[in-house]
């Protein structure tokens, strides 16, 4: 029992540990590029929000929090497919 767990703990450090590295690298990247997409969606769609408020043209003022949260739905549906 003891050297099939032994056997086991060197597969796993040898060629598993690896590839679960890298994979959680991978994950750490993806996370971050969509928290820095949904960061700049939100704060281009909210200023241009408010710019179009400030002018006064009503409903249309909201296109552009629309127009960022679809890149972020867009963005998340990539990295979840992925």
């Amino acid at each position: 029992m003891s050297e099939s767990a032994g056997e086991f703990s060197q597969f796993y450090r040898e060629q598993l540990e690896p590839v679960l590295r890298s994979l959680e690298a991978e994950r750490q990247q993806a996370t971050q590029r969509f928290g820095q997409i949904t960061l700049i969606s939100v704060i281009a769609g909210g200023l241009l929000t408010l710019l179009l408020a400030a002018s006064e043209i009503g409903l249309l003022a909201f296109l552009p929090l629309g127009g960022a949260l679809l890149v972020i739905l867009i963005a998340y549906s990539v990295m979840a497919s992925a």
